[in-house]
């Protein structure tokens, strides 16, 4: 299964993973589930990153590089055709309070 991941999710496993559930992280650990990740969100954190408004503790390019080999993040293009078949892991605060 592709799970797409939301922004905030990304960013909790590289710099907060204690922020992500139990049940959220071991459906990203699955070998059988391909993570995925939009270049809008890393559009969006490139921004945040800019206007100092986010921290991480590495480089972006490096965290993303390190995800693709890792745990084989692939980028998605922002087209219609790449929606299909995908799970959007969206955990806003008080959703991720509800995991």
């Amino acid at each position: 299964m592709k799970l797409l991941l939301d922004t905030n999710v990304f960013i909790w496993l590289n710099d907060s993973p204690r922020r992500v559930s139990e049940n959220v992280m071991s459906i990203i650990s699955n070998p059988d589930n391909e993570l995925c990740l939009r270049l809008t969100s890393i559009w969006e954190m490139q921004i945040k990153i800019q206007l100092g408004k986010l921290q991480l503790s590495d480089s972006l390019p490096e965290i993303v590089k390190t995800q693709q080999v890792e745990n084989n993040l692939e980028r998605l293009a922002n087209e219609v055709g790449n929606r299909q078949n995908i799970i959007d892991i969206y955990l806003s605060q008080y959703f991720y309070q509800l995991l």
